[in-house]
């Protein structure tokens, strides 16, 4: 964990920062700088960001190896003018909600919350989940620490992706990990997130009932460790909607190389070719293929991922990774790191594990057996 230089002056000026954005209710927001996000070796690019909902400004300030600075800007933001209002308005259009975000980061800057905080690298407030963080990320390293506060201080949540490349979309955090222990310290809406309730119980009924279903016609094929993802779901942290596909996915460690790509037969019950690469004579899918892409797609059909968020109370965004992961012995749905045991009889909130990476299902299948244990 961080050691702050001035924990207490620093909890004060975020606070205060966030009373006088809260009014935004918009959700993500972010005010972020980074003295060295490209070039760390130079240490020469300083990088400025703010973000409001779908509305972002970056700008980044490079220095060495230049006859004269240089500065380069990019923004986006949305508004309620029709596209003729905009073309009268020309060359002057802006934005004045990134223009007032812009002098609050500024504000921070000349209160200097980078030496209260006592760290070199990038710092950011942000607001997500009805909670406000405080991000300290090693750029150019790929991870970050998420903080959070209260009235007795600064404490970890947990360990994210890089969120400087996530500037501009609708979500910025996903947790590589979470820190358990200081959950409870968390407002009411975060905590929903990371230990949710099955709330709508008839609903939650109806979804283990596919869920067994799906579980029992996997199990018949194969005994080793499968992977359902479903549709809208990014497979690992890191991955956001613009780098992955939207499609569900199948992972076995006996499928071919992309066999798990979501595939279905037409109408008289015919499959497509496997054929992974053009080089490679066109072949029948695998009997585990089919079976995996058959029953993902029958979750698909009945609409599983709604269903799971009817169930917690939640309409689930994009980008919220809903899985199945099973084996001969352990059967687990999970929402982003939540996971919910798949027992006999009903469905059990287990507990939060790593960010689940579908590539990698003995690691998903070892953090699921120390939550077990």
């Amino acid at each position: 964990m961080h050691k702050f230089a001035d924990e207490p002056r620093a909890i004060a000026l975020l606070s205060d920062m966030a009373a006088r954005l809260q009014h935004l209710e918009q959700s993500p927001l972010f005010l972020s700088e980074s003295p060295n996000k490209f070039n760390d070796a130079g240490q020469d690019d300083l990088w400025l960001a703010v973000q409001s909902g779908e509305t972002y400004w970056e700008q980044s300030h490079f220095f060495e190896d230049r006859s004269e600075p240089l500065v380069r800007e990019h923004s986006a933001y949305g508004h309620n003018l029709s596209g003729d209002s905009v073309l009268d308005i020309g060359a002057s259009f802006e934005s004045s909600l990134i223009a007032s975000l812009r002098r609050q980061l500024k504000e921070l800057q000349d209160k200097e919350w980078r030496k209260l905080i006592g760290y070199d690298h990038l710092i950011g407030l942000a607001y997500e989940m009805g909670q406000w963080w405080l991000v300290l990320e090693l750029v150019n390293y790929g991870e970050g620490e998420v903080y959070s506060w209260d009235d007795d201080g600064f404490f970890l949540v947990g360990i994210v992706d890089r969120i400087d490349d996530r500037v501009g979309q609708k979500r910025l955090f996903y947790f590589e990990t979470v820190d358990t222990a200081n959950l409870a310290r968390l407002g009411s809406t975060a905590r929903a997130y990371f230990e949710p309730n099955l709330v709508d119980l008839p609903v939650a009924t109806d979804l283990h009932a596919l869920l067994v279903d799906a579980i029992a016609t996997v199990r018949k094929q194969s005994p080793k460790p499968a992977g359902l993802k479903s549709s809208s779901s990014p497979p690992q942290t890191g991955v956001t909607s613009r780098f992955y596909s939207d499609f569900p996915r199948s992972f076995h460690e006996d499928l071919r190389e992309k066999e798990g790509e979501f595939r279905r037969p037409d109408q008289q019950g015919r499959w497509p070719k496997y054929q992974p690469r053009p080089s490679i004579e066109p072949q029948e899918y695998s009997d585990l293929a089919k079976t995996l892409h058959t029953t993902l797609g029958t979750l698909e059909q009945a609409g599983w991922r709604a269903i799971f968020g009817q169930a917690l109370g939640e309409k689930l965004d994009k980008n919220e990774a809903v899985s199945l992961f099973l084996d001969s012995e352990i059967a687990v749905v999970t929402r982003d790191n939540s996971a919910f045991l798949v027992e006999e009889d009903r469905l059990s909130f287990l507990g939060q594990i790593p960010f689940p990476n579908c590539h990698d299902l003995p690691d998903i299948f070892a953090n699921l057996r120390a939550l077990l244990d």
